[in-house]
């Protein structure tokens, strides 16, 4: 339980590093992953993240250098996806423009631009 209590605290910081983490994760951006993945490692060795108190934690009986290794070894893993990807062992990088599913089976083309309510002012007067 005292485990889940350090991953609670400083959950803004800790939301930010695990949200950007899955971000390039879902999109296969692995040097990036990778990146912010380290970025949580120093915060939470020095802190700033799973910890109460700021401050070097490598005491034994402290836990921030155990997250520190355990963010390390995801960068590690992430830096092994990438080179994999960069001599396409595994699947490139999502593009920005490409096509995605929805559930009822149709192809959604994301860079489709929708209406906008404040500059396409015929939206309006289709509904009129």
């Amino acid at each position: 339980m005292h485990g889940l209590f350090l991953l609670g605290s400083n959950y803004l910081v800790t939301s930010i590093v695990l949200c950007c983490m899955m971000i390039f994760i879902i999109d296969k951006r692995w040097d990036m992953a990778a990146f912010w993945s380290l970025i949580g490692g120093v915060c939470s060795l020095f802190g700033l993240m799973h910890n109460i108190k700021l401050g070097f934690w490598v005491k034994r009986k402290n836990f921030g250098w155990r997250f520190c290794v355990a963010y390390a070894s995801c960068a590690a893993l992430f830096m092994c996806l990438h080179l994999a990807q960069r001599y396409n062992l595994i699947d490139p990088p999502r593009a920005k423009d490409e096509k995605y599913l929805d559930p009822d089976n149709d192809v959604i083309d994301v860079t489709d631009e929708r209406p906008s309510i404040t500059t396409d002012h015929k939206f309006y007067e289709d509904e009129a």
